[in-house]
């Protein structure tokens, strides 16, 4: 994998090596707090019970909330207004309850990428393992080989395959909580940017005062049009990253088919036979909670399911245009003192 260290290739990295360079990245992002990284052994690895800070920049909210305030530090609060209007509308405006859920905010969309990251990096140390498996029979397969041979390399799978099985038991749950969540958002970000196409008339250019209220324009600036496509490309391009790296698990599964039934006749025997009817008979591959089983075809029907909510989502917007236009100037739109 070219992500793990020249030297610690060529000497046959542990897995434990292999993402050490990740995990000290996500330590940047208050992730993973956990000391004895550069230990030899993971049984060093001791977590860490020490706060860690990090600021995430809303920048296109804070300039549409500067541009409607009327002055002083009313903008932070409009701001604000606009990061968290449902837990305002229950628990009233504050400062501290503000800063509280900016943490938790913070915190949790980090977590939301690491997991991502955690998911691609697992996916491609498990693969790769299928890999040198593969290496192994190609090294083999065109010669006549005594069938204790073939023993030792069907034996390697079935401990491969129990290793994946245990590891997919492990993050079932991940995958699922990821394909729904990066799901979720990718609907929720193109329908951001269709609706200012489909539905124009209820965005209005100004922000404006009515009484104790100031009304926040939802006619998209360019800087939130850049950030709208950037976040729409960016969910996009990191749920093909986790769907391409955990479909390589069993890509790298089922490659050693092609060479069995290529194996020289002298070397062909029970144990070429069983090798070849486990890997027909076993799937091997990361699922949803076993929902579902991630291939490269997933991705095809994951991008239809977009396709489908996101036409359900616009014709839905298109028949409530009356009641969409009234909720965007009396809720959406304006930010209220509490």
């Amino acid at each position: 994998m070219p992500w793990i260290p020249r030297d610690a290739r060529r000497r046959g990295a542990s897995l434990h090596e292999a993402l050490r360079p990740m995990l000290v990245a996500a330590q940047v992002f208050a992730l993973m707090p956990v000391e004895g990284l550069r230990q030899a052994s993971p049984a060093s690895l001791r977590y860490l019970q020490r706060p860690t800070e990090h600021i995430l920049a809303r920048l296109f909210n804070v300039v549409h909330a500067y541009e409607c305030s009327p002055g002083g530090l009313s903008w932070l609060q409009l701001y604000l207004a606009n990061e968290f209007p449902s837990a305002y509308h229950y628990i009233g405006f504050s400062y501290w309850t503000s800063a509280w859920l900016a943490t938790i905010n913070t915190a949790a969309t980090f977590s939301w990428n690491y997991m991502d990251l955690f998911l691609i990096l697992i996916s491609l140390a498990l693969a790769d393992r299928f890999e040198h498996f593969n290496q192994d029979i190609a090294r083999v397969f065109d010669r006549a080989v005594p069938q204790k041979i073939w023993q030792r390399i069907r034996e390697n799978y079935c401990s491969l395959a129990h290793l994946a099985h245990a590891t997919n038991a492990r993050i079932n749950k991940i995958v699922l909580l990821s394909f729904t969540t990066n799901l979720y958002f990718i609907c929720y970000q193109l329908l951001n940017m269709v609706i200012p196409v489909m539905l124009p008339s209820i965005y209005s250019p100004y922000c404006y005062p009515e009484s104790s209220s100031f009304h926040f324009s939802l006619n998209p600036s360019m800087l939130e049009m850049v950030y709208r496509c950037w976040s729409f490309a960016y969910l996009v391009a990191r749920t093909c990253a986790v769907s391409l790296s955990a479909a390589r698990v069993y890509e790298k599964s089922h490659e050693p088919k092609r060479l069995l039934f290529l194996v020289h006749p002298k070397s062909y025997g029970v144990e070429v036979q069983r090798l070849l009817d486990q890997i027909n008979s076993d799937e091997i591959a990361l699922t949803g909670f076993n929902f579902f089983s991630i291939t490269r075809t997933f991705m095809l029907t994951v991008a239809g399911t977009i396709v489908t909510y996101e036409i359900v989502l616009v014709q839905f917007n298109n028949v409530s245009n009356a009641q969409e236009s009234n909720m965007a100037n009396k809720t959406f739109c304006s930010f209220e003192y509490y």
